[in-house]
């Protein structure tokens, strides 16, 4: 164990990132002793003693919010914008609209700030592998029922009417044609279009299944279902 210690403080990166970290630590426990100005700490240090809903909020924030100092939100609001932005990366159209934008001129990941450098090399390698694996062409278009779906335009054509998918919208129903009558799991689905499975993008992809449901009604033979537990399959009725 000494000699893996000894190895970190050799490397470079690592050493800065390990002083950076505790000097911002430091920082972090020095603002807590710092109160907001006009504010009576006393008062307030008592009313969260009072064992209140505000003692469970001042142990997440270290201590800082029952002193009401300038860091007594710690990094709280930083986790729920972020955590804000993904949903409504969902319901707002613009914001989905910017991500297509990204997609169409060549990105197919992304990473979330902050990541560590493990985990970009991890995506990199992960990157690589995507292109390093030989698979035969996809098809030009795939039959789906009444509908024509082209993968590489991300059109969906029905009916003599043509609506363009948006670039998830589209892998999705491409790897749902590709795998017809057959479980397409959640988990390599997740990976395969946000390279993350985490909550938030399972609730996104739900939406996705149902924005594709909706837009596959026309045909009463399609069906998307839900396979407990494990994820979808694309059922059509010759």
């Amino acid at each position: 164990m000494v000699s893996a210690l000894s190895n970190i403080v050799k490397i470079p990166e690592l050493r800065s990132k390990i002083i950076f970290t505790l000097v911002m630590f430091a920082v972090f426990r020095m603002g807590t002793h710092i109160p907001v100005p006009g504010v009576d700490p006393s008062a307030i240090e008592r009313l969260f003693n009072s064992g209140t809903l505000f003692g469970l909020l001042d142990l997440f924030s270290g201590g800082a919010l029952s002193k009401f100092s300038i860091f007594a939100m710690s990094i709280t609001p930083y986790i729920n914008a972020s955590i804000i932005i993904q949903l409504l990366n969902v319901v707002i159209p613009t914001l989905e609209q910017w991500s297509k934008e990204g997609f169409e001129l060549g990105a197919n990941d992304y990473l979330k700030k902050p990541f560590g450098m493990m985990e970009l090399i991890v995506r990199l390698r992960s990157l690589a592998g995507r292109r390093q694996v030989q698979t035969a062409p996809a098809p030009q278009t795939y039959r789906i029922g009444e509908f024509t779906f082209h993968p590489d335009t991300l059109r969906l054509d029905h009916a003599g009417t043509s609506e363009e998918l948006s670039p998830r919208e589209a892998k999705i129903l491409e790897l749902l044609c590709a795998s017809k009558g057959e479980t397409l799991y959640t988990r390599p689905l997740l990976l395969e279009i946000w390279g993350d499975d985490d909550f938030f993008n399972s609730r996104s992809l739900q939406v996705f299944i149902s924005k594709l449901r909706r837009r596959l009604e026309p045909d009463p033979r399609i069906r998307i279902v839900n396979v407990r537990g494990e994820g979808y399959k694309l059922l059509v009725n010759e």
